[in-house]
């Protein structure tokens, strides 16, 4: 992918698994996080603060998103709800070192 988008200054990764492959790859084609790459995952492991690069995630609260999976989805099948009905569960952005902070235009 990096030979064919040299442009490519960022990644989000959808899953911890692709970011780990991304880091390798980002790695091998010689380029640096977060120098060269902005990398940041969903899904936050404590763990990824002790990588070589400390990895920026967005935790989600996954035990939330099932529960109200689970309520949604008995409201449906017992005819109890609308099929257009949305939540809106917090997340958390942990910055970590795989993102450049670029200067803002005050800062330039």
């Amino acid at each position: 992918m990096l030979e064919n988008c040299p442009e490519v200054t960022a990644i989000l990764s959808l899953s911890q698994l692709n970011a780990m492959g991304a880091m390798q790859v980002i790695k091998e084609a010689g380029k640096n996080i977060p120098e060269d790459i902005s990398l940041i995952t969903l899904d936050d492991n404590p763990l990824f603060a002790y990588l070589s690069t400390p990895l920026t995630s967005v935790d989600q609260p996954n035990e939330a998103i099932g529960i109200e999976t689970m309520q949604l989805l008995i409201a449906q099948i017992n005819g109890e709800s609308n099929s257009t009905e949305q939540k809106v569960l917090k997340t958390r952005l942990i910055l970590r070192d795989s993102v450049k902070i670029l200067n803002t235009p005050d800062e330039a």
